[in-house]
């Protein structure tokens, strides 16, 4: 399967210098630059096709050449440090908590109160019998509308949630409900505009996707200032502290990340992305040449991987390690084109089949730098 093509090159009488000649041995040299960065690992075959309109002749060969990723470059394989939007992720129960609570007004009539309380009780089908409601109470309830809607991915939803803003409803949990919506249709930049509207009018669970979203566009700059800003004066705990851990990485801060993910998992050791942070941060460590990255820690690293895959993060597509199924996809390939990129999703369960092949550099590096015929910064 051709992954690319090179404009020919042409060599005529006039492009050529005047005392050229093929029978006096002048050699015909072509050259081209190919940014091989911008290529993803794999085994390739550059076809060379010569075509002498004089003659009528054409001769062909090729060259076959590899293109295998160097320790750091594997290191930028790793998932996004922003966690995926899941359209459950928005009526979780602190969430849906501080919906309801945004959305009541001080004295609700019987028919909101009814639909508040079918909300809380996660009844959210039932909301789509509509009661009338005064006119007062409609934004709120069109707001509880396109709520049922959204648990049934009605993309309705959103103009029920942009009928209830313009008819006055509470910002905060309207703007993170539109933000949801968003999120969903993996529109990121939307997204970010209304959480942010939504952290503005007081939802302040709306920062932890927030930051995921910023992480997910590869904003870490922003990410990190609305860690720092809910962090202000209190210590990183729970989401937070996951939060904060992805920002450090994020900016290369790998020791940083490590103090923090460590107490997180004295605390949890089952959560997996934090567990699977550290591996990344310990990698990273060793990948930059961090001279104070010594034997023991890179010790942790080779121990902790095997551990972390042990607990039951096997790859997606194959229960073998990742290393062995991107050997078998270059024993496989008999046209020596490129093999298929490993990929990575955000799911801890994908990611832990990088960590052999992490594991695995990290252990080369550690002996002597690996023999490559083009690596790829």
């Amino acid at each position: 399967m051709p992954v690319a093509s090179l404009n020919p090159q042409s060599y005529t009488e006039t492009s050529m210098p005047p005392d050229f000649g093929l029978r006096l041995g002048h050699p015909l040299l072509v050259a081209m630059g190919v940014p091989l960065a911008t290529v993803p690992r794999g085994d390739y075959r550059l076809k060379i096709a010569v075509n002498d309109r004089l003659a009528g002749r054409t001769r062909t060969t090729d060259a076959a050449f590899s293109i295998t990723g160097t320790p750091l470059s594997l290191l930028a394989e790793a998932p996004s440090l922003g966690r995926s939007f899941r359209r459950e992720n928005a009526t979780e129960d602190a969430m849906l908590t501080a919906i309801v609570r945004g959305l009541t007004p001080p004295a609700p009539s019987p028919a909101l109160r009814r639909a508040l309380d079918l909300t809380a009780e996660r009844k959210f089908i039932d909301l789509l019998a509509e009661e009338p409601v005064p006119q007062a109470e409609q934004a709120a309830r069109a707001a509880l509308t396109g709520l049922a809607l959204y648990t049934i991915g009605d993309a309705s939803a959103l103009v029920q949630f942009q009928r209830a803003y313009a008819l006055g409803g509470p910002g905060g949990p309207i703007q993170f409900l539109i933000g949801a919506v968003r999120a969903t249709q993996n529109r990121d930049p939307e997204a970010i505009v209304a959480w942010q509207s939504a952290r503005d009018e007081g939802l302040a669970l709306s920062a932890p996707l927030l930051v995921d979203a910023y992480l997910r566009g590869g904003d870490a700059t922003r990410a990190a200032e609305v860690v720092s800003t809910e962090l202000a004066g209190r210590p990183a705990e729970g989401v937070w502290a996951r939060a904060l851990a992805a920002t450090h990485l994020s900016a290369g801060r790998d020791q940083d990340a490590l103090l923090v993910l460590d107490a997180r998992l004295a605390q949890t050791p089952d959560d997996t992305d934090a567990r699977w942070w550290q591996l990344q941060a310990l990698y990273g460590r060793i990948v930059r040449n961090d001279q104070s990255a010594a034997a023991p820690e890179r010790e942790h690293f080779l121990t902790a991987a095997p551990a972390y895959i042990a607990q039951g993060a096997s790859m997606r597509r194959s229960p073998r390690n990742g290393c062995e199924r991107l050997k078998e996809q270059r024993t496989n390939n008999e046209n020596n084109v490129r093999y298929s990129e490993f990929v990575i999703s955000s799911s801890p369960s994908a990611a832990a089949a990088l960590v052999p092949c992490l594991a695995s550099a990290a252990n080369t590096r550690a002996a002597t730098p690996p023999r490559r015929r083009a690596d790829r910064p």
